[in-house]
């Protein structure tokens, strides 16, 4: 019962990292329009996030599978795991899975295609540190 309970932890966990990033991304740092939001604000606490993750771990696992992994981000309240199957630009869908992990692995990926990966750190209030974005063959 404990880990059925966990799990749904996680998962709520990993939902509502994902709706914040998302209302975060649509405010672009617009206080009022983030105040109106429903979410509680914190005050950005300088420091607390760095402005990027400097490296970004990318495995491959048995065909189909990549495994991203950050070091841990002081501060950070949940991570966003995300891949995209086209050179990236500021117009790029990324298929994202939030997590309160700094390592996830995806599966389920087209082998000998080229992704292109990245792990968005979320602090409190909008501060985001984004990971470089690494590219790689899956196998």
């Amino acid at each position: 019962m404990m880990a059925i309970k966990n799990n749904q932890k996680d998962l709520v966990q990993g939902l509502l990292a994902e709706l914040a990033e998302y209302v975060t991304k649509i405010c672009k740092g617009d206080l009022v329009l983030l105040l109106s939001s429903g979410f509680d604000i914190t005050t950005d606490e300088p420091g607390i996030l760095p402005v990027s993750i400097e490296i970004l771990d990318v495995k491959l696992g048995p065909p189909g599978e990549v495994t991203t992994k950050v070091r841990k981000v002081s501060g950070a309240r949940a991570y966003v795991h995300e891949y995209t199957s086209e050179q990236p630009t500021s117009d790029t869908n990324w298929y994202h899975q939030p997590s309160g992990l700094c390592t996830h692995t995806f599966k389920g990926l087209t082998s000998e295609k080229r992704y292109w990966f990245r792990v968005i750190a979320i602090g409190s209030g909008v501060q985001l540190a984004y990971s470089p974005i690494v590219t790689m063959v899956v196998q």
